[in-house]
């Protein structure tokens, strides 16, 4: 049988979820599951029904949640959206359940394990790479002997894409950085062998070497499964 894999979230008053999140689940053995609002009282069915976290990416999370004032530059999502996927990320991470979080998605996965996010990158006086561009590529360095690491076989390096202007600023309780960008932007975290959160969007880029992450993340969710 599939994996079923939770995709936070398809809030109504944000914008439908890309295609290409689906396509990506499906094209490596998943069965995807498009998550509206969540509460605390549904987790129990939805723990048992999902077998993986697929966090998606979107607008800034609101900085309330990490306990900053706003940034001028800030656009937040709905309050709806933001509670669904933080309560969704601790509870899948508390379940010891496969997590993937991209881009707005690994920004909800810190803060939801009590990190912070830098509200607008291009304010660091080191950052010159275009990150909110679509059209950016550029490196990124991975620790050694991290978990991203190991997904694509311990080479040095990835060139990704770029589509943020907000990033982890201080990584949440048990995460760790496994990847920066050249000019010291934070572009990965993890926690131990099941849970990633990367900055770039590796569903855009199959056909540009980011088929690892997803063979990874969908295997585990396999295992769940059976």
């Amino acid at each position: 049988m599939k994996p079923r894999i939770a995709l936070a979230s398809y809030i109504y008053n944000d914008s439908p979820l890309p295609a290409t999140y689906f396509a990506a689940v499906e094209r490596f053995g998943g069965y995807p599951l498009a998550m509206g609002v969540t509460t605390e009282q549904e987790l129990p069915f939805l723990l048992e029904s999902a077998d993986a976290l697929l966090l998606t990416g979107g607008g800034d999370v609101d900085s309330r949640y990490f306990r900053q004032p706003p940034h001028e530059k800030s656009t937040p999502c709905s309050k709806e959206r933001d509670e669904t996927e933080l309560l969704l990320a601790a509870a899948f991470v508390r379940a010891g359940k496969p997590v993937l979080g991209i881009c707005r998605g690994a920004q909800v996965l810190n803060v939801a394990l009590g990190g912070d996010l830098c509200q607008h990158v291009f304010d660091l006086p080191s950052v010159q790479i275009q990150h909110q561009d679509k059209d950016t590529r550029h490196r990124v360095r991975l620790v050694p002997e991290s978990l991203l690491s190991s997904i694509f076989g311990h080479v040095p390096e990835l060139t990704v894409n770029s589509t943020h202007h907000q990033a982890v600023q201080r990584p949440g309780d048990g995460l760790t950085i496994s990847a920066l960008s050249t000019d010291g932007v934070i572009e990965a975290v993890e926690m131990g062998d099941r849970v990633l959160g990367v900055q770039w969007h590796p569903e855009r880029m199959l056909e540009e070497g980011m088929e690892p992450i997803f063979r990874w993340f969908l295997g585990l969710a396999q295992e769940v499964r059976r």
